[in-house]
């Protein structure tokens, strides 16, 4: 049985395509949270993309670094997926992707399965 929260936010999902959740990161771990993963993205970007792309992306973030995996198991991001997906849901793959500074704006893009 969904509680109120997530039967509001199951419903948004299905109606529009996504929710937003208040605080799945607080705003005080946002700062830190963010020059954490600059860091990441500047020691392990792919130099490639950084050169001609101006992006930091670093392939498969949760295989070198966790800091982001508290909040992807959130319980209420959880329990959302679990009435959309069912039980036997998981992450498969994360990506730390970073525009840099007075990178352009470049045209939308989607990757799988909506490309």
């Amino acid at each position: 049985m969904l509680s109120p929260e997530i039967r509001a936010y199951d419903n948004q999902v299905r109606k529009a395509g996504y929710c937003v959740i208040p605080n799945v990161i607080p705003a005080a771990a946002c700062e830190p949270l963010r020059q954490h993963l600059h860091s990441i993205g500047t020691k392990l970007r792919r130099k490639e993309g950084y050169t001609s792309l101006q992006v930091s992306a670093v392939m498969g973030l949760l295989s070198v670094d966790q800091s982001v995996a508290q909040y992807l198991a959130d319980q209420r991001v959880l329990a959302i997926l679990e009435s959309l997906l069912g039980k036997n849901i998981r992450i498969s793959f994360t990506s730390l992707l970073i525009n840099e500074l007075r990178k352009r704006r470049t045209n939308m893009h989607a990757d799988w399965p909506f490309n």
